[in-house]
């Protein structure tokens, strides 16, 4: 699956990113995508494709060739009960 994705976060001034890249992978617990520039371990993010957007935190960043593969853990989504 090699959809065009944007990501969007928050540095640790308070300072709003946004950045285009390819989605690679997913699944239930998270997903990967290649970007140009790199965005920090334990970063809070969301990704956005198509009609879809996934909240998550940077879990892996690595440099490959001249662009970067993040690994994304999905934010836990509430249970239908309102439990966690």
């Amino acid at each position: 699956m090699m959809a065009q994705v944007e990501a969007r976060w928050e540095d640790d001034a308070g300072t709003s990113h946004i950045c285009r890249g390819k989605l690679e992978d997913i699944s239930p617990r998270g997903l990967g995508i290649r970007i140009t520039d790199p965005i920090p371990v334990g970063s809070k993010l969301v990704v956005s494709w198509r009609q879809e957007s996934i909240a998550g935190t940077v879990v892996q960043c690595r440099q490959v060739g001249q662009n970067h593969f993040l690994g994304i853990k999905r934010d836990a989504a509430p249970k239908p009960d309102g439990n966690e």
